[in-house]
C-alpha cells in the first residue's frame, strides 16, 4: 500500500500523507483526492460483479430458413426473447442447406430446417404439403413448355422438388425469376414472372396477389 501510495505522490507532484511515527494523516491535497477515492472503488467493485454475472449468460445461436423468419415464428421468438432477458442472440437467416451445414460443424445450437423425411435426427419434425402456385391477375398456363419457374436458388428443397416433378413427367422447364426474397415480397414477385412450389401456409397469400 505504502509503494502504491509514493506512486501516486510522485506522479501528481505533492505528498498525499502527514507521517509523524506510526502516525498517518491526509494533507489537503489527499483530503481532496479521497472522495474520487472511493468512488473508484466503488466502481471497480461495480465492474468485478458485472463481470461475474457476464460469465453466467449465454449466446443462443438459432438458424430459420428466410420464409420461417416472419409471420407466426417471428412471434414465438419475441416472446421467447422477451422471458429470457439475460440470453443473447444470434440469429442467422439462410436455405436450409447451409443451416444443416452449419449445425453440422457446430456453428448453431438450434435450427428449423427443410430436409427430405428421414435425413437425420431432430427434436421435433413435421410434414409439409407443397402447392404449385402462380398469379392471379397474370396467371402461367400449366401448358407452358418450357414451364417458367420463379425459384430460390441451389439448394432449396422447395427449387428441386419442383424441378424434380416437372422431369419425372416429361416436362421441360427454365428459371425466369432467381429470387432471394423474404415472404412479405413473395406475391409481388409471382405476378406475371412464372410459377413456384410453396408449403401450404403461405399459398392463400400468394394466389391472392
Amino acid at each position: 500500500m505504502s509503494q502504491q501510495i509514493q506512486r501516486l505522490e510522485e506522479r501528481f507532484g505533492r505528498p498525499l500523507l502527514h507521517r509523524t511515527g506510526r502516525r498517518v494523516t491526509p494533507t489537503d491535497d489527499g483530503e481532496r483526492l479521497l472522495p474520487y477515492a472511493r468512488r473508484l472503488l466503488t466502481l471497480a467493485d461495480e465492474t468485478r460483479e458485472v463481470m461475474a454475472q457476464s460469465e453466467g449468460l449465454g449466446i443462443l445461436r438459432l438458424g430459420i430458413p428466410e420464409d420461417f423468419a416472419a409471420r407466426r415464428l417471428s412471434e414465438l421468438l419475441s416472446r421467447f426473447f422477451r422471458t429470457h432477458p439475460q440470453l443473447r442472440y444470434d440469429v442467422r437467416c439462410e436455405l436450409s442447406v447451409n443451416l444443416q451445414r452449419d449445425i453440422e460443424r457446430g456453428e448453431l445450437d438450434l435450427a428449423v430446417l427443410k430436409r427430405d423425411a428421414g435425413g437425420g435426427t431432430a427434436l421435433a419434425t413435421w410434414p409439409e404439403n407443397l402447392h404449385w402456385v402462380t398469379s392471379r391477375r397474370q396467371p402461367i398456363s400449366w401448358q407452358a413448355d418450357p414451364m417458367p419457374l420463379a425459384v430460390f436458388p441451389q439448394g432449396c428443397q422447395y427449387r428441386n422438388r419442383a424441378i424434380h416433378a416437372l422431369e419425372s413427367r416429361g416436362r421441360s422447364w427454365r428459371i425466369t425469376t432467381p429470387v432471394r426474397i423474404f415472404p412479405g415480397s413473395r406475391p409481388r414477385f409471382l405476378r406475371g414472372s412464372g410459377s413456384a412450389s410453396f408449403r401450404s401456409p403461405g399459398c392463400d397469400r400468394i394466389t391472392s396477389s
